[in-house]
């Protein structure tokens, strides 16, 4: 196969995926409305309620992946994350339960908010310090520590700075 074909072939299951996203808020028009679902009115309003949040689920990983090298890719972890939380409660069937509260939804919010600012500062902080680490290590050879010229307490001195 060329490269161009295959390009070609790319764009086309790209565009076929594009068109079965945005026909997905409308999925449950092809329902007749007497099936019924546990939970729900009808299947209808079930796979209506679950694709408009698969939807939102699509778009914000799109957002996330394309966000790859940006400053603030980090923070959309958690709409992705509030987005799968509600998902497990709409088809799981726990509407009525503690699950679905919007005080519980909150606190979960503010948690895996925490623990991904967390997570990324003290990565960043890690990468700061490797990089000044390196940095020192080359700035102060072993040439440097040997040379004879220099007194023992620089000699001393400068041990201690590439550790």
């Amino acid at each position: 196969m060329k490269k161009t074909e295959r390009i070609i072939n790319k764009e086309i299951v790209i565009g076929l995926l594009i068109l079965l996203c945005s026909i997905l808020p409308y999925i449950h028009d092809a329902i007749p409305k007497e099936k019924t679902f546990p939970g729900y009115s009808s299947l209808r309003v079930f796979l209506y309620v679950t694709m408009i949040n698969f939807f939102g689920l699509i778009g914000w990983l799109i957002a996330y992946f394309e966000s790859k090298g940006k400053r603030y890719r980090f923070i959309m972890i958690i709409p992705v994350i509030n987005i799968l939380y509600q998902l497990f409660v709409y088809i799981f069937n726990l509407k009525k339960t503690s699950f679905n509260d919007l005080n519980l939804k909150i606190i979960l919010t503010f948690i895996v908010s925490f623990f991904v600012f967390a997570f990324y500062f003290k990565r960043k902080i890690k990468q700061k310090n490797k990089k000044l680490k390196t940095k020192n290590r080359s700035r102060v050879s072993d040439d440097d520590i040997s040379n004879k010229n220099q007194p023992n307490e620089e000699k001393e001195y400068l041990r201690t700075q590439i550790y």
